[in-house]
């Protein structure tokens, strides 16, 4: 895994939000594991579980494009947070 594929951004929303990947991962109802998966770039969340995200963390659901299950890249987040 490459460190552009991992989700940056949304690493950078959680720590913002003082939370632990773990404490995301219940908050929204999914396993630790997949959790870890959709921050490291490796699955895309089904549109419901990106909501959940999105409400959680207060970034817009569109951050992941999950009609095409694809992601799309909002480096300018990240910038932002930092």
């Amino acid at each position: 895994m490459t460190e552009s594929s991992k989700r940056v951004w949304l690493r950078a929303l959680r720590n913002g939000a003082h939370m632990t990947q773990t404490q995301a991962a219940q908050a929204v109802g999914i396993s630790l594991d997949h959790y870890q998966n959709i921050e490291y770039g490796k699955r895309n969340p089904s549109k419901k579980v990106a909501g959940r995200l999105s409400a959680l963390l207060g970034f817009p659901v569109e951050f992941f494009d999950v009609e095409r299950d694809a992601f799309k890249h909002r480096e300018v987040i990240v910038a932002q947070t930092e």
